[in-house]
């Protein structure tokens, strides 16, 4: 994932004003870098993303929704990645049980609502082959937002293709 992304950033930066904000999430969520248009400060942000033993969706959009700043005329995305189903939920990530938990999901699908409904438009990328994810997934994207693949490996080309959309293929 870090090479997809890191190349993600590549082909947006220096070529586009986009500034990027690093937020990782498993048990609990973090900010590793606010916004930047720096994409050695971005890529070393993304290089330093360790995997955890859970998934809090909701903390994840929480905490990355939480990077913006009130600048109404530029257009604010949340691209959301994950492999695992949402299993924890609150901000110490202590609810939650097993492989997959519906109340992380409802928590998770409230605030991706709440975000989506000031503006900001969540793209959702499962990687993986289990179809729950992808539609789990689905129910916090905005509509047409939400991307699947099927391994670590074809998500640079989903990215790039990614990228090109979000650009007007420019």
């Amino acid at each position: 994932m870090k090479t997809a992304v890191n190349s993600f950033v590549d082909t947006l930066l220096p070529a586009t004003p986009t500034l990027f904000s690093v937020t990782t999430f498993n048990t609990t969520a973090s900010v590793l870098l606010g916004f930047s248009g720096n994409a050695a400060a971005i890529k070393s942000s993304v290089n330093s993303i360790t995997m955890g033993q859970w998934t809090n969706w909701e903390q994840g959009l929480v905490t990355g929704n939480g990077t913006y700043d009130p600048r109404p005329a530029i257009p604010n995305i949340i691209i959301f990645a994950s492999d695992g189903q949402p299993n924890r939920y609150g901000v110490n990530g202590t609810q939650g049980t097993g492989m997959f938990d519906a109340a992380a999901l409802a928590a998770a699908v409230t605030q991706a609502n709440a975000i989506k409904s000031s503006g900001t438009r969540i793209i959702t990328l499962g990687v993986g082959t289990d179809s729950s994810l992808f539609s789990n997934l689905t129910q916090i994207a905005s509509p047409s937002s939400s991307y699947t693949v099927s391994n670590y490996a074809a998500l640079n080309a989903s990215l790039h293709a990614l990228a090109t959309d979000l650009c007007g293929g420019t």
